[in-house]
């Protein structure tokens, strides 16, 4: 669907993309990917649950901050180096696929991927901007 409007937008109805051709008109056009804008709108609304919550939107109970070692009481490694206080860990262990699949599991682990300056980031309109510069940096690591 996306390839024919993409066709139908330069006006190349009969024309056929190599997989790269059609990654760089997707650029031109400043479109994502479907894979990467379904992501991006997960994200999104990740986002604001995860920094505004409310009662009607929040983030379910059984996500939680990861826990982070005491630092007093550990001695420090690489691995502490990379952790970090916005990552998050379920206390629920997916048996099945209809729960591996659904919104906040899925999504946890799509945020966890998130670099960390990006999803610290207080702003909203500029996590979207970067968010989007990172799944375009994704998407271009496919065609390299």
């Amino acid at each position: 669907m996306q390839k024919r409007a993409v066709k139908w937008v330069f006006s190349e109805d009969f024309c056929s993309y190599t997989k790269s051709e059609y990654h760089l008109k997707l650029k031109n056009l400043d479109v994502l990917p479907m894979k990467y804008k379904f992501d991006y709108n997960d994200l999104v609304l990740f986002y604001k649950m995860f920094n505004h919550p409310s009662p009607f939107s929040s983030i379910p109970e059984y996500l939680r901050k990861k826990h982070l070692p005491d630092p007093k009481l550990t001695r420090y490694t690489r691995s502490m180096s990379s952790s970090d206080e916005l990552q998050l860990e379920c206390s629920i262990k997916p048996r099945i696929d209809v729960f591996k699949n659904s919104y906040f599991y899925r999504t946890h682990l799509l945020w966890n991927e998130v670099p960390l300056n990006i999803r610290s980031e207080n702003c909203l309109t500029t996590f979207k901007t970067k968010l989007k510069e990172y799944l375009w940096m994704k998407a271009d690591s496919e065609f390299d």
